[in-house]
């Protein structure tokens, strides 16, 4: 007896190939790729197609197609779940490079601020900058004390950079 998991991947993976269905796990409102990942987590799936040859697909861009039933060229399938290893049907959309960065930017998933690996700062020292501005301290004294240039430590304090810290 199949269980509703199982009926749900069947219906939603119809055309899909079963060796790529093996590699499926219900897991609520995801369907998750428990097959080979890459770094940052996107699955890809290896299949044969006779006399074409082997070919190699991201799983959620191949999910997408199986899907759909329609092939999609010149743009990214995007995950309105942001789970990378997520290949359910309804929480992916076709779109472009700049449909993607501004989810990526909307949904507060960019690497702003101390989450970026070339930042100098805290969150909290640029609070501290500017706390110690707006007492009258000197930009110039701010920028020895912080190791920064003191045009940085301006931009902190206006509001340019940093916007994020409040």
């Amino acid at each position: 007896m199949a269980t509703t998991q199982d009926t749900r991947i069947q219906r939603l993976f119809a055309n899909a190939p079963a060796s790529f269905c093996q590699k499926l796990e219900d897991a609520g409102d995801c369907i998750l790729w428990r097959g080979t990942g890459m770094k940052r987590g996107y699955g890809w799936f290896k299949y044969y197609v006779p006399r074409k040859g082997r070919y190699q697909i991201l799983a959620h861009r191949a999910a997408y197609q199986w899907h759909t039933g329609e092939e999609i060229v010149g743009k990214l399938i995007r995950h309105k779940c942001d789970n990378p290893r997520c290949v359910n049907p309804e929480h992916l959309e076709p779109g472009t490079y700049a449909d993607n960065a501004r989810d990526m930017v909307a949904r507060n998933r960019s690497a702003k601020g101390e989450r970026s690996n070339k930042a100098k700062l805290t969150d909290a020292a640029v609070r501290q900058i500017r706390h110690r501005a707006a007492a009258g301290e000197r930009h110039i004294t701010l920028a020895e004390a912080f190791g920064m240039a003191r045009s940085t430590i301006t931009r902190i304090v206006s509001g340019n950079r940093w916007r994020h810290v409040e």
